[in-house]
């Protein structure tokens, strides 16, 4: 337990290394439960953040980080769980702003809470790729992400099952509230994200961008819009027409979506029917090379729509990502 910055780690400027380390189970009464970084750079790679709580940042706190190759702020394989901003922003994860930046790869962002921004509250400069976003509930708006300000790029990665509470609008967006800066979004896969107004996406200002995106709404008794208001953007998919995707793009009674599960990779994914109109749906302009599992894009006449490319060999599942004590699935 901690009273100030950094409950379990606090880190004020040079560079933490971290390789298969779980930081679980500390608190802060400020910031940062598990770890703080005020003008330190990180590389993790392997292991958990798990557990912690804070004010604000219950996971991880980053302020003031290094923009060089050699020290930057990485995560690669590392699972996000569980964590809670209490009164605050960022359960997961917490980006101030100005020069802060992270680079998160192949790992998990699940089943964190907070006021704001469950899975990660950013103002800075934040980069997801190969992802998955399960879970995470916020108070009011960005189940999965509030992107403030900055700069957020999301890339071959999964939103499902995240969720903004509140009913008042202009709050909403259980996957991902965008407010300001700049938020592009490629090659993403959001299903059953909910709140009361843009359930997948809600749009408060622009700056947004979405290319090769595949929305599904909730449905049942949690059912909620894709989108709070029109976005558009090229080759997306959605099953219903609040985006704005367009004609042939807008309204698809069944995406032909499969249900969260390890197809290969590091993370759990959701693969689309050989009949989903996502299969060969999308174009190859600015398409990764690879998909969320690591499959080589396209596999057909074009990429696929979404976070995961359908092909007869996924690629094996690398250990150090997967659950520990099988604490989630």
């Amino acid at each position: 337990h901690g009273g100030g910055a950094g409950g379990g780690v606090y880190a004020r400027g040079g560079f933490v290394s971290l390789t298969n380390v779980t930081i679980s189970g500390n608190s802060s009464d400020a910031s940062g439960g598990g770890l703080a970084l005020d003008g330190a750079g990180l590389r993790w790679t392997g292991g958990e953040l798990y557990g912690n709580t804070a004010l604000s940042g219950g996971g991880l706190r980053i302020v003031n980080t290094i923009f060089t190759t050699a020290r930057d702020t990485r995560m690669t394989l590392v699972d996000v769980g569980s964590n809670a901003a209490i009164n605050g922003s960022g359960g997961g994860i917490l980006l101030e702003a100005g020069p802060t930046q992270l680079i998160f790869s192949d790992g998990r962002i699940s089943g964190n809470g907070a006021f704001t921004g469950a899975g990660v509250s950013q103002s800075g400069t934040f980069e997801a790729t190969n992802a998955l976003f399960s879970q995470n509930n916020a108070f009011i708006r960005g189940g999965a992400v509030h992107a403030r300000a900055g700069v957020t790029t999301i890339e071959n990665s999964t939103f499902v099952e995240n969720g903004s509470a509140d009913a008042a609008t202009p709050f909403g967006g259980g996957g991902i509230y965008h407010e300001g800066g700049s938020t592009t979004l490629q090659n993403v896969t959001m299903r059953a994200n909910t709140s009361k107004a843009g359930g997948n996406v809600f749009k408060a200002a622009g700056g947004l961008t979405l290319g090769n995106t595949l929305l599904s709404k909730a449905s049942g008794i949690a059912a909620s819009t894709n989108c709070n208001t029109t976005i558009g953007g090229s080759f997306n998919l959605a099953d219903d027409s609040t985006c704005g995707f367009g004609l042939g793009r807008d309204g698809f009674p069944d995406l032909g979506l499969g249900a969260l599960a390890d197809n290969g990779g590091p993370t759990e994914t959701i693969l689309p029917a050989l009949d989903s109109p996502a299969v060969d749906g999308g174009t190859t302009t600015g398409c990764p090379a690879t998909d969320q599992r690591g499959a080589l894009r396209p596999q057909g006449a074009a990429c696929d729509v979404g976070a995961v490319e359908v092909c007869s060999n996924p690629p094996p599942a690398p250990v150090a990502v997967k659950p520990l004590d099988g604490r989630r699935a």
